[in-house]
C-alpha cells in the first residue's frame, strides 16, 4: 500500500498471551534487531585485529550519533535515558542471548563511559583535558587558583 492507505486492508491476529511470573496473561513486543547479524572468524590475528577495530569504530560513531541526538532533542529523548538498574537488567538479558551480543553490549558501555569521562566537567578527565588547553591556549602560563 502507499502513504495515504491506498491498497492497505485490515489483519485479524490471533494473540497468546505469556503468562507472566505473576500469574497474568502477558502481550507485547520485543526490541530486536532490525538487520540480520553477520559473524565472520578472522584468519588470523592480524585480520581480527582489523576486524575489531572496525566494529568498534562503528559502535563508537553509533554512541556519538545517539549522544548528539540526546543533547540536540533533549526533551524528546529524556524518557529513553536509563540508570544503572535499567543497565543492570538489559546485561543480564544479553547473558541469555550469546556471547557476541553481551561482548557487544560491554563494549557499548564502555565507549558510553569513555564519552561521558571527556565532556569538559569539573571531576571528569574533559575537565582535567578543559584546563590543560586552557593553559596551553595561554602559552603555558597556569589559570590562577
Amino acid at each position: 500500500g502507499g502513504e495515504d492507505g491506498a491498497g492497505l486492508r485490515p489483519v485479524t491476529l490471533r494473540v497468546t498471551p505469556e503468562t507472566a511470573e505473576d500469574g497474568a496473561g502477558r502481550i507485547g513486543v520485543q526490541l530486536l534487531a532490525n538487520s540480520e547479524k553477520e559473524i565472520s572468524k578472522a584468519a588470523n590475528l592480524l585480520d581480527g585485529a582489523g576486524m575489531a577495530t572496525r566494529e568498534t569504530l562503528k559502535l563508537t560513531k553509533v554512541v556519538l550519533d545517539g549522544f548528539g541526538n540526546l543533547v540536540l532533542n533533549f526533551s524528546q529523548n529524556v524518557d529513553k535515558l536509563s540508570g544503572p538498574v535499567a543497565i543492570i537488567a538489559n546485561g543480564a538479558q544479553y547473558t541469555r542471548n550469546n556471547w557476541y551480543d553481551l561482548l557487544q553490549f560491554m563494549v557499548i558501555i564502555n565507549i558510553n563511559l569513555a564519552v561521558i569521562n571527556t565532556v569538559p566537567l569539573p571531576g571528569l578527565d574533559g575537565g582535567y583535558l578543559a584546563l590543560l588547553l586552557a593553559e596551553t591556549l595561554r602559552g603555558g602560563k597556569k589559570l590562577p587558583e
